[in-house]
């Protein structure tokens, strides 16, 4: 999900045809494709069109998700630890 919002920030600050393509990456995505913003990502990022740190750091409101993210894994590995 958290993908999903970093990319439709990127979006929303690129064209049309950028925001055209994250809705129907949000369909894909509601129609049970959890992976979907995760490869529009990786394959931006690869194919060159955005850096990585453009990505997810680019912005105030990328910043917060990409945050917000770190942190809720941070606590997911912690939990985990306490599994063993």
């Amino acid at each position: 999900m958290t993908a999903g919002w970093i990319y439709t920030s990127w979006a929303a600050g690129e064209d049309d045809e950028a925001m055209r393509s994250a809705l129907e990456i949000w369909r894909s995505q509601g129609a049970g494709d959890n992976g979907s913003f995760d490869r529009a990502a990786v394959g931006m990022i690869y194919g060159g069109r955005i850096t990585a740190a453009e990505l997810f750091w680019g912005t105030p409101i990328r910043s917060s998700h990409s945050e917000s993210f770190v942190i809720a894994f941070e606590r997911l590995v912690e939990l985990a630890k306490r599994c063993d």
